[in-house]
């Protein structure tokens, strides 16, 4: 697969775009008109332009059929828990001891509370 450039990738993604929907046979305003973007912003994507929402670009994608290829491109990466406690900037502490009540039984509750916040 080619490496490409943020702005070769627009340009690419765009005339594609721009074949399928001709291909398709579907007009620039039906398009349009169905994805609920301006027509400008629809040029600006198959002119591979930056600065225009992902939202607009997915909801061509939509109308296109091609919503769920795009989704099926980028892969789903599994993570641990610890990965996703360690990607929040947060490190994971243990409890130390427990407090017991006068009964001898545990109260459940850390004898530092502060050290059972994330």
């Amino acid at each position: 697969m080619t490496a490409h450039t943020v702005e070769q990738a627009l340009l690419t993604l765009g005339s594609r775009i721009e074949s399928i929907r001709i291909s398709k046979g579907i007009q620039q305003d039906e398009l349009v008109q169905e994805a609920g973007i301006s027509k400008s912003t629809y040029l600006r994507i198959v002119a591979g332009k930056e600065g225009v929402g992902a939202g607009a670009l997915f909801s061509i994608l939509e109308v296109l059929g091609l919503l769920d290829s795009i989704v099926a491109a980028v892969p789903q990466q599994k993570l641990s828990p610890m990965q996703i406690v360690s990607s929040k900037g947060k490190s994971r502490k243990r409890v130390t001891s427990s407090t017991t009540t006068n009964t001898g039984r545990s109260t459940g509750k850390n004898a530092d509370e502060d050290e059972l916040e994330w």
